[in-house]
């Protein structure tokens, strides 16, 4: 006779012991050299009240991801799982979660999320996506982070022109796409054309009367002076963390006085998960703003660079070469 008892308390034991991947760094350094793909035993247990299980799927990679495993973040300063974002289906939920059930999809920030196994996190620190794909729902970071750009600042009427450095990154492709959906003219100059001074003034002739409101700069240096002089009354630049090594040895942004006396300009700061910990309905917001832009097939959640977890040392190098939006499936 079969013994129920027994191959379910086998199955319990499997569940219990299973090993899963983990991408995860004991000391900081070069991603090469000090991330390991390894194996880890997960316990599985029922999420606690206001908690979801779920089972991490895919995760962008963000530089702030690789600053984490250098010692470079402001966001983690300790080693261990890396992986600040991720998106996944839901094994099990708590008590007390609202609107997340078992299968959905959701987005979630924190630490440690490059990892196949079950993850239990606070429903705080997710956002029901079940709309998305999870490969999808990964790109959020990067969507989210343009919308706010060109939304959180300045109010911009279609027709406006909006320049940009770092056009071919993640970010600033996705910001020529949401500027696009806005009726914005999104310019992407080279450093080499934001040197010439007749640009901006010329660009401005030729696409808008209303000036240059806003300048995103992902860069620090010599263009960031060339975008704040271009920029209109009560124009703003807004600097966001990008492909620096150390924001701490990055060149600093100077403002000319007579562009701040007489013109009002200002200068700005967006980091995505410093927006996460202080304006969380705001990412919300952003959020459904960006899902529904997908839905309506004005913008694109999709990258051509999808790495399987094995290659995450590929991926890594193609975000620090080329700020490219990158996936990793878990």
């Amino acid at each position: 006779s079969i013994d129920m008892k027994s191959i379910i308390a086998a199955r319990s034991t499997i569940l219990r012991n299973k090993r899963f991947g983990t991408l995860a760094f004991d000391s900081f350094g070069a991603p090469s050299e000090v991330l390991k793909l390894g194996n880890s035993t997960v316990q599985v247990t029922q999420p606690p009240p206001g908690s979801i299980s779920l089972s991490i799927k895919a995760s962008q990679v963000l530089s702030e991801d690789i600053k984490s495993i250098k010692g470079l973040s402001y966001q983690v300063g300790s080693t261990g799982i890396a992986g600040l974002s991720a998106s996944g289906v839901i094994t099990a939920v708590g008590d007390n979660v609202g609107d997340f059930n078992v299968n959905d999809t959701v987005f979630v920030t924190g630490s440690g999320l490059w990892t196949d196994q079950t993850v239990t996190i606070s429903k705080s620190a997710a956002v029901n996506v079940k709309k998305l794909s999870c490969e999808e729902a990964a790109l959020l970071p990067t969507a989210t982070t343009a919308w706010a750009l060109l939304n959180n600042f300045v109010k911009l009427d279609a027709g406006d022109i909006v320049i940009q450095t770092n056009g071919t990154s993640a970010v600033g492709l996705a910001v020529s796409e949401i500027g696009a959906s806005m009726g914005l003219k999104v310019l992407s100059p080279t450093d080499a054309e934001l040197k010439d001074a007749k640009y901006i003034p010329k660009v401005l002739g030729e696409h808008s009367s209303q000036g240059l409101k806003l300048a995103l700069s992902s860069q620090s240096g010599p263009s960031d002076l060339s975008l704040i002089r271009g920029l209109a009354t009560n124009g703003v630049l807004v600097a966001y963390s990008g492909p620096q090594e150390s924001l701490e040895n990055a060149t600093g942004i100077y403002v000319p006085v007579a562009c701040a006396i007489f013109r009002n300009v200002s200068v700005m700061g967006f980091d995505f998960f410093s927006w996460r910990d202080q304006d969380p309905t705001g990412l919300t917001t952003a959020i459904q703003a960006v899902i529904q832009l997908a839905e309506a097939g004005k913008i694109r959640l999709k990258t051509p660079k999808v790495f399987a977890q094995g290659d995450y040392l590929k991926a890594l190098a193609e975000v620090e070469a080329t700020g490219a939006g990158v996936v990793i499936k878990m």
